[in-house]
């Protein structure tokens, strides 16, 4: 089947949305048929509607939508239903509401550019099973970390550069090494650190 929105790569395992395709159910029923992934890019926002008509029919095992500055509660409900490894590329808010919906995706949920997060979104992201990807955040309270550390899947904080001591411990708490790329070592307590060592050796045992 031909797909006259999309731009096919990767011997048809790769596509992206045409940069000037509108979001409508008109273009959502043309592509849902196609097998890889898709991206889509620059994207202020994304219609309920669109995404609903989408995820009636695709099957692909990637959806990577960058650019969006806003994420409505009711297309944050539309995603949720997605089944697959779900990238979302924007700084957009990250209410509870919304943070419930996308919690219920099932496979990879990276949410990779929300630098703010609540303790009551964190709570419902904890429910999430799978891959959860939250490389924007740069400070984390010791609640949300309370939180997210009953996290049962991987879990990526590589943006973070400010944690308490407190929030430390209860991270430690995680069932697998949590991602902190970004975070000094010379930022935190003893205390932290040994935590940390006795977690997970493999990662923090040279500190």
């Amino acid at each position: 089947m031909e797909h006259p929105y999309l731009n096919i790569f990767d011997d048809g395992k790769e596509a992206s949305l045409h940069d000037d395709a509108e979001l409508t159910v008109a273009v959502a029923e043309q592509i849902r048929s196609f097998p890889g992934s898709i991206s889509i890019s620059d994207v202020n926002s994304l219609p309920p509607e669109f995404i609903a008509s989408l995820l009636e029919e695709y099957a692909g095992p990637r959806l990577s939508v960058s650019g969006h500055r806003y994420l409505t509660p009711e297309s944050a409900a539309a995603l949720s239903g997605f089944r697959g490894d779900l990238t979302l590329i924007g700084d957009f808010d990250l209410t509870p509401e919304v943070a419930e919906s996308l919690s219920k995706v099932e496979g990879s949920l990276n949410i990779a550019d929300v630098e703010k997060l609540s303790a009551d979104a964190a709570s419902h992201l904890t429910t999430h099973r799978g891959y959860l990807g939250l490389n924007g955040v740069q400070n984390l309270s010791d609640e949300a970390a309370a939180a997210l550390s009953k996290h049962e899947g991987s879990l990526d904080l590589n943006s973070l550069s400010e944690i308490s001591e407190a929030a430390c411990l209860v991270l430690a708490k995680h069932r697998e090494c949590v991602g902190m790329e970004n975070l000094d070592p010379d930022t935190l307590t003893p205390t932290a650190i040994d935590a940390f060592k006795k977690a997970w050796p493999d990662v923090w045992g040279s500190v």
